[in-house]
């Protein structure tokens, strides 16, 4: 009987060690799915980061040197095309007024005749 009584003592506190244990077992599992959800988060938030990096790079100047020459060839060309206008204004303001004189011109020669 002392055995049986000993036996029984032995098995009563390894069934409150394995209670305890699947009680830290429960528990680890329950970190473990909460790291689980916490990774696959955290892994979609880098994939939006990288995402997002990977669109505003796209719009980030590369080379501020190419874009202020390409300015200054815009500028360039702006200004040729308003001596351009300038040029071809004159040009018509000429033409009227030798149309007007040529007609003026006619006039005077029908008077004339």
């Amino acid at each position: 009987e002392k055995e049986c009584g000993e036996i029984e003592g032995k098995i009563g506190t390894l069934n409150k060690e394995q209670a305890a244990i699947r009680h830290e077992s429960g528990e680890l599992k329950k970190q473990a799915n909460n790291l689980k959800d916490r990774n696959a988060t955290i892994a979609i938030a880098i994939q939006e980061g990288e995402a997002d990096e990977k669109r505003l790079s796209s719009q980030i100047v590369q080379s501020p040197d190419r874009v202020r020459r390409e300015m200054s060839n815009a500028t360039d060309r702006l200004e040729e095309e308003r001596k351009e206008v300038v040029r071809i204004e004159k040009e018509a303001a000429q033409m009227k007024s030798m149309v007007g004189n040529a007609g003026k011109a006619l006039k005077d020669l029908s008077k004339a005749t």
